[in-house]
């Protein structure tokens, strides 16, 4: 049976929340388009997908991400994932912990990457 639209983006964005826990770089480096764009909760911009701390595990290192809401809407070959999350990792050494409201902005050319995400600390 086919997926829908849905299902398809709900599948990438799970499978990018699990290789951001994962720190699987070659699966990111699938799901994020090269010019993405990520704005951080403590308003820092980071473009292209090889500039994101992502790509840093020693520097920004998530170990734990539970989403307890996700909403999706897409716009064309544009989707856009609104989320509730509970993450847990540590940034430059020291723990974090807290939950974060997240926007990622899929666009579909071949398969779905994200392009842009902004996380805000709530």
């Amino acid at each position: 049976m086919n997926k829908t639209h849905f299902e398809v983006v709900e599948d990438a964005d799970i499978r990018l929340s699990d290789a951001l826990v994962d720190a699987d770089l070659d699966t990111l480096r699938h799901l994020l388009h090269p010019e993405a764009v990520y704005t951080n909760p403590h308003g820092e911009v980071f473009s292209g997908a090889k500039n994101l701390p992502i790509n840093s595990p020693g520097v920004y290192r998530i170990s734990h991400l539970q989403t307890l809401e996700r909403n999706i809407s897409f716009f064309n070959c544009v989707a856009i994932v609104t989320a509730i999350e509970k993450r847990e990792g540590t940034f430059m050494g020291i723990p974090f912990s807290g939950l974060y409201s997240t926007t990622r902005m899929w666009k579909f050319n071949r398969h779905w990457q994200m392009i842009a995400a902004t996380s805000v600390i709530i």
